[in-house]
């Protein structure tokens, strides 16, 4: 699998053993751990300050980051929590769904899903609303489960259906915030 900035991989392999062990136990599909599978799935790609290592933030989530200026990466992190939104771009929803319909699924399939579809972006409560006004808070357009659609599997599909994937910005180092002048 390629490496992908910023992915603590040790930590993704450990959720995927547990969710693995949980399958083979035969507990992945059992209502009663729903929750449960829904937290490791979550839990799997994020870090203690969590705003600042998403994978992308959007072009106003930046300028009001620069904005309210921080000074530190936790403060940083207490800004975007208290002023943006720290979005799944693949609703974890929807991630359980694609494990749970996965064939054969194995411990590295898990660690491949958990990394390729575990995305995430900080963006303005404005573009939070759009992708709430379009019913994409929990899911993904048609298109992302339409073989042989452009945005077949794409992370990036309710992005495009709510015209925010030309806002997004990539992180390109560990964080988003190494001092001052990241802001």
């Amino acid at each position: 699998m390629k490496s992908k900035i910023g992915v603590d991989y040790a930590r993704v392999r450990k959720f995927a053993q547990v969710l693995y062990a949980m399958h083979v136990n035969g507990h992945l599909r059992d209502p009663d751990f729903r929750p449960v599978v829904g937290a490791l799935v979550r839990e799997a790609m994020e870090t203690k300050l969590p705003h600042c290592t998403t994978a992308y933030r959007t072009r106003k989530a930046a300028e009001l980051i620069k904005g309210l200026g921080p000074s530190s990466r936790s403060q940083y992190h207490r800004l975007c929590k208290a002023h943006l939104r720290h979005e799944h771009m693949v609703p974890t929803k929807v991630r359980i769904d694609m494990l749970l319909s996965t064939p054969e699924l194995t411990e590295e399939r898990i660690v491949q899903s958990l990394v390729e579809f575990g995305l995430r972006a900080t963006i303005h409560i404005e573009e939070d609303d759009r992708l709430n006004e379009l019913k994409l808070k929990s899911a993904m357009p048609k298109s992302f489960s339409t073989p042989g659609d452009a945005q077949y599997m794409n992370p990036l599909a309710r992005y495009i259906h709510a015209n925010l994937h030309g806002e997004l910005i990539a992180r390109q180092g560990k964080c988003w915030f190494d001092g001052p002048q990241d802001a």
